[in-house]
């Protein structure tokens, strides 16, 4: 309602389930100018609407409460399909996470999260169109199959695999990092993963991977280790460094900690202590 001239006022509930309504009515319709003429998804009839539909849809969804709108959509491949090629299809593998908890939704949504996370570098990669032909690859009996066999766009062409594993893949989610993985470890109380990566120490979001911070660049890493409250690396030159795991400050740096490459670095049981061996044929102990 009117505050002011020029002020209006919506309630955040309210105001969610109108987005919500008018991105699905927007997606919906950019999946059915697709179905008609795949060349629509570089033209759109409204850029801007359409943009803004694909990237807040299930946002917004999950804002209103409205899961079936929600599950909708998650397991529309063309609405996927869409996202990665507006080029916002990093974080679905998170957007797709917000119905978990919701558990009739989350169950029916769970293997099309599982895919796109498993493929996020294909799909970043690929961008339009690729989906699809991941999805035409999975078994026969799974929901994510079963929806490319309805929704399978006109005049595209596929390559399905006669012999393909009738089993759900094991793997969860793969992470593509810049540089030659050496190490990694976890932060459990954060839900970050802490890499090794070549020349560079990263931390990364447990649930889809994106990259966080970088904590060290530049200096040849060999291994990484972690614990409540901190984040220690070795590296090939003999250095040993420690970040605050809540910060990410740099708190400490042991230089020529070793004569040699330090091969691995652990934390004790409690945290206080680290200790480290290396190529010199020592193992040593330190204050954290």
């Amino acid at each position: 309602r009117a505050q002011q001239k020029g002020s209006y006022f919506v309630n955040r509930a309210e105001g969610n389930r109108m987005l919500a309504d008018a991105c699905a009515k927007n997606a919906s319709l950019h999946r059915s100018n697709l179905a008609s003429n795949p060349a629509n998804l570089s033209h759109p009839s409204n850029p801007a609407a359409t943009t803004y539909a694909i990237r807040w849809a299930l946002h917004h969804c999950s804002a209103a409460g409205d899961w079936e709108k929600f599950e909708r959509l998650a397991t529309d491949l063309a609405h996927i399909d869409a996202r990665f090629a507006a080029k916002s299809g990093a974080t679905l593998g998170l957007d797709l996470g917000l119905a978990h908890g919701q558990t009739d939704r989350s169950v029916a949504i769970e293997p099309f999260e599982r895919l796109v996370l498993k493929e996020m570098p294909v799909l970043l990669r690929e961008g339009a169109g690729a989906i699809f032909q991941l999805a035409c690859q999975q078994p026969n009996a799974s929901p994510v199959y079963r929806s490319w066999e309805s929704q399978m766009p006109a005049g595209r062409r596929h390559l399905v695999w006669k012999n393909k594993p009738e089993k759900v893949d094991a793997c969860l989610l793969t992470i593509s990092c810049h540089e030659a993985v050496k190490d990694f470890a976890q932060l459990a109380e954060g839900g970050h993963y802490v890499v090794a990566a070549e020349t560079a120490v990263e931390v990364r979001d447990a649930r889809n991977g994106e990259l966080l911070e970088t904590l060290s660049k530049g200096d040849s890493v060999s291994c990484v280790a972690a614990c409540a409250g901190w984040i220690c690396a070795g590296f090939e030159s003999g250095t040993i460094k420690v970040w605050d795991a809540g910060t990410l400050e740099l708190k400490s740096e042991k230089t020529n900690a070793h004569s040699g490459v330090i091969t691995s670095v652990a934390f004790s049981p409690d945290g206080s202590k680290i200790v480290s061996g290396s190529t010199d044929k020592t193992i040593k102990v330190w204050d954290a």
